[in-house]
């Protein structure tokens, strides 16, 4: 148990709550609505963002922030975005999108205590595993609210232990592929918390964008993907292997150096 915590622990610091600047009231008060969940992830000397698509379109990055932990105060996302869109024919594996994050997005999230975690080829070409242990962590838009009579936001992050649907006909039904799609179980009121214990959890809105997180054989902590919707008729949670956000790192940022790992498992066209 206190190994799996202590893996929650690890995400925990790779993972942001994104917020919806609505307005500046005041110079002390900001208008905020929770909003999503991002993963921070490091890839060949350059610093991302990792979330879902639907996450950002039709939004202005800028309009996006995220929390300082300690003194509740709002900073503001900046940087370019490249997203799938799923509604485009060859993108509909997944909605994913990628923020290449500005210097200073980079260093205010740095100093404010966040880590950025490193992308390696172990995390590519994933394929789910039944007896293996899938974690994750995300922000519920219903666990995120304001303090009575304070600036001050009350948060509680989600972590759960997930078993893998390995069933190719649900995988058919949502229309996904088990070679790029990664599905879970998720029966809201019959799943694992962080402390191993059976629990009921929360509808997941604004967990979208959270990671899909593999611990290997050897107890490593592995990102494999990035979770993007919920489907409660199947009582499924879906995303897609991190292969898929790191094709749009290698075809809109980083095309000219190859060294970004690269997947085996297909080829994006975008």
């Amino acid at each position: 148990k206190n190994n799996v915590k202590d893996k929650f622990a690890e995400i925990k610091k790779s993972t942001i709550q994104i917020f919806h600047i609505i307005d500046f009231k005041s110079e002390d008060t900001v208008n905020i609505e929770p909003f999503a969940s991002g993963v921070l992830v490091f890839v060949n000397e350059m610093y991302y963002l990792f979330s879902a698509g639907h996450v950002f379109n039709n939004v202005d990055v800028n309009t996006l922030g995220f929390l300082d932990p300690e003194t509740g105060d709002i900073m503001q996302l900046d940087g370019n975005i490249a997203f799938i869109d799923p509604s485009i024919e060859g993108q509909n594996m997944g909605d994913i999108a990628v923020v290449k994050l500005s210097s200073e997005t980079v260093d205010d999230l740095l100093s404010i205590g966040y880590e950025f975690y490193s992308v390696d080829i172990s995390c590519l070409n994933h394929m789910l595993n039944g007896d293996s242990l899938y974690l994750i962590f995300g922000y519920p838009v219903s666990k995120s609210k304001p303090v009575y009579n304070t600036n001050i936001l009350k948060r509680e992050p989600l972590g759960l232990i997930l078993e893998p649907c390995l069933d190719v006909k649900i995988y058919n039904r949502c229309g996904f592929k088990p070679n790029v799609n990664l599905l879970f179980h998720f029966h809201r009121n019959d799943l694992i918390n962080e402390e191993g214990q059976r629990a009921s959890a929360p509808i997941p809105n604004g967990i979208s964008g959270c990671g899909v997180w593999h611990v290997d054989s050897e107890g490593v902590l592995k990102l494999v993907g990035i979770m993007f919707e919920w489907e409660h008729k199947e009582s499924i949670m879906m995303g897609a292997i991190l292969d898929l956000p790191m094709e749009v790192v290698r075809l809109k940022f980083d095309r000219t150096s190859y060294k970004s790992p690269r997947s085996t498992s297909f080829i994006l066209n975008m």
